[in-house]
Parts: C-alpha cells; structure tokens; sequence
C-alpha cells in the first residue's frame, strides 16, 4: 500500500517542538490530515496546540509494511513519532541538529531542501535568523539600460547630469556611467525601440551579507540560473521575481568600479 508522508513540527508550551509524521491514504484531503493531527495531539495532552498548513505539509509518498496498512485502513492514518526538538541548540550542534533548530523555530525555513547546504552555511544562516538580518538590503545599485546609441547617450548623461565614464566594454558594445551615487549600465542595440518593454533589463540592488543572502536564497528554493557570477571584483546572484523582473544581488556597491 503506498501512503502520504505528511511532515510536522508542533511546538509545545514548554517551547520544545514535537517532529512526527501523518501517514494517510493517497488523495486523502488536507483537511483531514489535520484533523487527524489533532486527535494525536488530544491524545497526548496537547489540546492547546494547532496543526495547519504552517506547520504541517506533505512530503512524499512511501510504501508501508502490512502492519502498518491495516492501522491507517482501521482509523485513517498512523502517528510515526521522530523526535522532540530542544528550544536551544547542543554546545556542539551537529548539521542536523542546526537543520532542525532551524525548522523548530523559523516557519519560513521548516520545510525548505537544506540538502546542499554545509554546516558552515547553515551556521551563517542561523546566525543572520537570530540578529534578524537575513537580507539587508542597503539601496538600488545600479539600472541596466538597453540604448539606440551609445554615444549619443552618453555625451546627454554627461551634459544633463555630470556623469562620466566610469568603464568602457567595448565587447559588449556598452560601459557603465555615472557617478560615486549612481551608475548605469548602458548597452547599445541599434534597432532598440523605447516602445519595447524589454528595454529594461534588471535593477540590481547591494548587500552587506552575501554568503548569508545565496544560503537564504538556496533554502528558499528561489531559481538562480546563472548560480554565483565571479565578476572582475565582485560576485552577483540573479533571480527572478513573480512577474519576471530580473534582479542582481551583488556583493559590492557598482561591482566594486
């Protein structure tokens, strides 16, 4: 017989949390699933405590042995009781035991895929969680425009504003102007429209906390398609939010120029 795995963490009055599973039939709606998690948590003296989508979530799906087909055939589900997380980790926590402090005390994170994280990563993580920096962001960073010619775009930057440039890249036809307070990327495409919408490439914006920022991200699940780019002096994280706007994070202020 093949069962849903729900996974659950359950915090106590006394702080510590309770990790157990909800094993149910296939299909069998969440709802019910809690529900079923409720009548554990009765059974157990734990009226007080709630089961919902926030901490309770399916996993996988699994194969059980006959016995355990007949309990969840007989009332629904079965109980399989992992362990009782402590409020505060060991003096020297293991990776797991960081993995499941993390869960126990950070909704966001309790059923994020840690798998490729190290016990390094997960110790920077867990540090930005308790000072509640996990991304701080400091302000725009720079505007990435496409442009009719470059030239053109330029000498107007530099008549209305006072910009300069700041680095030619002539293998990309562009280069970066601006000034200490703001920089744009400039590319040139001949046969660019100001119509397009695609003319806006990304906004990017700068962090004090990379390393801890890419973990976040990884925990997160949240794309990076070009995972870690190593600039000249710098490295940046593109990502993509809901509506498909492209973001750089970058690890210093304008790439370091």
């Amino acid at each position: 017989m093949k069962v849903a795995v729900w996974d659950t963490y359950v915090r106590k009055p006394d702080r510590k949390t309770l990790h157990f599973d909800i094993l149910v039939e296939e299909n069998t709606p969440k709802e019910q699933v809690y529900e079923y998690g409720k009548y554990y948590l009765r059974s157990i003296g734990l009226e007080q405590c709630t089961i919902d989508t926030e901490n309770c979530q399916f996993c996988h799906i699994e194969t059980v042995d006959p016995n355990t087909e007949k309990e969840i055939l007989e009332k629904g589900y079965k109980i399989i009781f992992l362990e009782e997380i402590p409020e505060k980790l060991p003096s020297n926590p293991s990776r797991r035991d960081i993995i499941l402090h993390i869960r126990a005390h950070y909704p966001l994170y309790r059923f994020a895929d840690f798998s490729k994280h190290s016990i390094e990563e997960l110790k920077k993580l867990l540090q930005a969680l308790e000072q509640n920096n996990v991304l701080r962001v400091q302000g725009i960073d720079h505007l990435n425009l496409t442009v009719q010619d470059l030239a053109t775009t330029i000498d107007f930057y530099r008549k209305v504003f006072g910009f300069e440039v700041l680095k030619w890249m002539p293998e990309y036809n562009g280069a970066i102007i601006g000034n200490e307070a703001i920089k744009l990327c400039i590319y040139e495409r001949k046969e660019f429209s100001r119509k397009e919408k695609g003319g806006f490439n990304h906004f990017g914006i700068n962090v004090k906390n990379f390393d801890v920022v890419e973990a976040h991200l990884k925990a997160l699940g949240i794309p990076m398609p070009y995972g870690v780019v190593q600039w000249e002096k710098s490295r940046s994280i593109y990502i993509e939010d809901p509506n498909g706007y492209e973001i750089e994070i970058s690890e210093k202020w304008g790439g370091d120029v």
